[in-house]
């Protein structure tokens, strides 16, 4: 008996130890990533080693759409998965709560708990994790485990997950840093830092203040502002651009960020200048108003 406790304890050491290993590779993986597009397809490739159907999907204001599909034969094209968040399911509940959120899949489970891409006849764990950046959902990973109880890998799977939803989301906070470092260095961008650092980082770079209201100043903010749409939206641009509806399509991010807008901007400078207007059409709509839509 002791011998055999003996065995199962180096055997759990053993798995313990390559999934440490693992999830250290996926990290180092995650921080060469240099682009948004290069974060989110090793999330996927990565979070594929913890479990064998994986889905990463972009949050496009009250829409989510699918970025990469591992482990779903039966979907090619990862674009043409477009669902209403309040229609997804668990997808959509870990994007409001912005937490990971757990449910069953397969017979008995609550109609509606799942979108149609994930279903399964056989029963299985689930989990919705928001990859969270500056604060926002921008993305999410929707991971099950395996049908079959002998394929399933060690309970640490929904964990591992977790770690590397949290570890996407650092990464792509550090490349919207050094992008919005790039636009300062260039002299394009100025902004300041709320003390103390720490609350600094709780912030996206998009909401703290210029340093003072004046022309330069408020350009420059509206221009980060709708950057940061472009950034964290390229599907929903593209596909704006091409049906000429950008503005019906982004319009709870561009809500938001004419809040944030005009909530650092005085009204008489806003009065005297249309930057975010003009912004608009620059940015996003890449010079042509009518790209905007009605």
């Amino acid at each position: 008996r002791a011998k055999a406790d003996q065995a199962l304890q180096e055997g759990l050491t053993e798995i313990r130890e390559k999934a440490f290993q693992r999830l250290l590779a996926s990290a180092g993986a995650l921080d060469e990533a240099t682009s948004r597009g290069q974060v989110l397809d090793t999330l996927a490739d990565r979070a594929a080693g913890e479990a064998p159907r994986v889905a990463v999907l972009v949050v496009q204001g009250t829409r989510v759409c699918g970025w990469r599909f591992v482990g779903f034969p039966n979907i090619r094209d990862a674009p043409s998965v477009d669902l209403a968040v309040d229609e997804s399911g668990l997808i959509g509940r870990a994007i409001r709560e912005g937490r990971a959120c757990s449910g069953p899949v397969g017979p008995g489970a609550p109609a509606g708990s799942l979108p149609a891409f994930a279903a399964s006849a056989e029963p299985r764990a689930t989990q919705a994790v928001p990859v969270r950046v500056g604060g926002r959902v921008t993305a999410v990973v929707y991971a099950d485990e395996a049908a079959q109880a002998s394929e399933r890998l060690p309970a640490s799977w929904a964990s591992a997950i977790q770690i590397l939803a949290r570890h996407a989301g650092h990464c792509l906070e550090v490349l919207t840093a050094l992008r919005v470092s790039q636009f300062a260095d260039s002299g394009q961008l100025t902004l300041t830092e709320p003390p103390p650092v720490a609350a600094a980082e709780r912030q996206p770079v998009s909401e703290r203040q210029p340093v003072d209201d004046t022309e330069d100043a408020a350009r420059r903010y509206a221009r980060l502002l709708l950057s940061e749409i472009k950034l964290y939206n390229e599907t929903a641009v593209t596909a704006g651009r091409e049906q000429k509806d950008l503005f019906e399509r982004l319009r709870p991010e561009i809500e938001r960020a004419r809040g944030l807008y005009e909530a650092r901007v005085s009204p008489s400078l806003r009065a005297r200048n249309l930057y975010f207007e003009q912004e608009l059409v620059r940015t996003l709509a890449d010079g042509d108003p009518n790209l905007l839509g009605g």
